[in-house]
């Protein structure tokens, strides 16, 4: 402050005192000299000091000399500057005998000063009352926020409260509140439904000029994807139909607001099929936000891919990373098998009805067997050799044909025709018998002679009568 100013260089005077060395004279300081020059060369000093310090302050304030003018009429014309100015001269009263107007100023006394008339706190300008309205306008006039706003402050002028007072400024500015963008509100997490396909998620995304369809379960992540050919609300509810075919028809559909889920037909698909449709906020995708982030993974998998099948069942079968279990399994309660290799025990389901689901399935097998059986008189088939002559009877005319070998599968037969190579099952397939012999022409004599005998469905031997013979 420009009083210790003063004071630091009433010091820098200093009493020097010869000390006599041998061809030398070395003058050294007297630093306890203090006693201050009298008569007119204080005053001069004093004059000097004031016009160094005040050329120093007026070149660090940032205001030309006629915004310091400005100010210095406005403090003259305001008591409480006065008061302020008057104590910083003839110094500061005792905190209880101070008026309540210049208690804020008297709890920053040790940094207020007069300097050419001009009322200071540090190297900042106090604004007097009359001109703090103008001076924080004029401060946000870039419609800058709080903290830029206080930086400007604390570079040029000061006032009790200045800093609150610049806030609300900046806070009830109508500009920047129809331009600024709101803070981040907490993240609201969705609530985990009590099983899978209770509460899905639909949405529309397209990839190289092709539009799909995504519907993801919310309690398993478990993603469908289906190719549209058209992007109408009967297509996607077509598709949302064969989706539901599989995994049950769920409770909630969550969606944006675009035209094919804000059609009427889609409304009165929803209240055919019994389930409450909910959309998210206009442009505020993340109210929905798993199937957006699944539309991200999705869209980033059949990129990449070069078989979109292959990626989408390694993404169902990925473990969560948060719980360790795959989207196939909360949604199957099971494993499911990909090209990497796992033993057949971890594709074993763990259920707790599957030991009695199979005693019942043989025993369910063992009487529908027993049942075609009896029906049908059914019995074994003789196998048949290789290079043997059959027939195929499962044509529109019978095809004859030659057995080659046997196939894969259990009663089925591999068979040769003018058309080509057939696989047939044993049932399809009748012998060719072979020919019988020729047999020797009998003589006149031996029909004659022959005894013609047959027998009856009884067995009972029946010989024609003598006079037939």
């Amino acid at each position: 402050p420009p009083r210790i100013l003063r004071f630091r260089l009433r010091l820098a005077r200093y009493d020097y005192s010869v000390c006599h060395v041998p061809g030398k004279h070395l003058y050294t300081a007297d630093t306890l000299s203090r006693a201050p020059v009298a008569g007119d060369e204080d005053d001069t000093l004093q004059k000097e000091v004031e016009v160094f310090v005040n050329a120093v302050v007026e070149r660090s304030l940032p205001a030309t000399e006629q915004r310091l003018n400005t100010y210095r009429c406005a403090q003259e014309q305001d008591p409480v500057c006065q008061q302020v100015i008057e104590h910083c001269r003839k110094g500061w009263p005792r905190k209880g005998l101070v008026k309540p107007d210049i208690a804020p100023y008297w709890k920053v006394r040790g940094s207020l000063t007069v300097c050419n008339r001009l009322l200071l706190y540090d190297h900042r300008i106090v604004v007097p009352k009359s001109l703090q309205e103008e001076t924080k306008q004029k401060i946000h006039a870039g419609h800058q926020g709080i903290q830029r706003c206080r930086a400007r402050v604390a570079a040029s002028v000061w006032w009790p409260g200045v800093s609150q007072q610049i806030a609300q400024t900046v806070q009830q500015c109508a500009e920047c509140a129809k331009n600024s963008t709101p803070n981040k509100e907490p993240l609201m997490t969705s609530q985990l439904p009590e099983y899978p396909w209770q509460v899905v998620g639909t949405d529309l995304f397209e990839i190289d000029g092709v539009h799909y369809l995504l519907t993801v379960d919310y309690f398993s992540r478990y993603p469908e994807v289906i190719k549209l050919t058209s992007t109408t609300s009967a297509a996607v509810i077509k598709a949302l139909k064969s989706v539901f075919s599989r995994h049950g028809i769920p409770e909630t559909v969550r969606s944006d607001n675009g035209p094919q889920y804000s059609s009427q037909e889609f409304a009165r698909f929803a209240s055919s099929y019994e389930f409450n449709h909910v959309t998210s906020s206009p442009r505020f995708p993340q109210s929905n936000g798993q199937v957006e982030r699944t539309v991200q993974t999705v869209k980033r998998l059949l990129k990449r891919s070069n078989d979109p099948y292959l990626a989408l069942l390694s993404y169902r079968a990925t473990p969560l990373p948060w719980c360790d279990l795959s989207p196939a399994q909360l949604s199957m309660g099971r494993r499911i098998r990909t090209p990497i290799p796992q033993t057949n025990k971890l594709l074993v389901p763990n259920w707790a009805y599957l030991k009695t689901f199979r005693e019942k399935n043989k025993q369910f097998k063992q009487s529908q067997k027993s049942n075609f059986d009896k029906r049908h008189r059914a019995r074994e088939l003789s196998p048949i050799p290789d290079n043997t002559d059959v027939w195929i009877t499962s044509e529109s005319q019978p095809v004859q044909g030659k057995v080659i070998s046997t196939a894969g599968s259990p009663r089925s037969y591999v068979v040769s025709t003018p058309s080509g190579e057939l696989h047939r099952n044993r049932s399809h397939l009748n012998i060719v018998p072979d020919k019988p012999e020729p047999e020797h022409k009998e003589t006149q004599t031996d029909l004659s002679t022959k005894v013609i005998m047959t027998r009856s469905r009884t067995g009972t031997e029946i010989r024609p009568p003598e006079r037939l013979a």
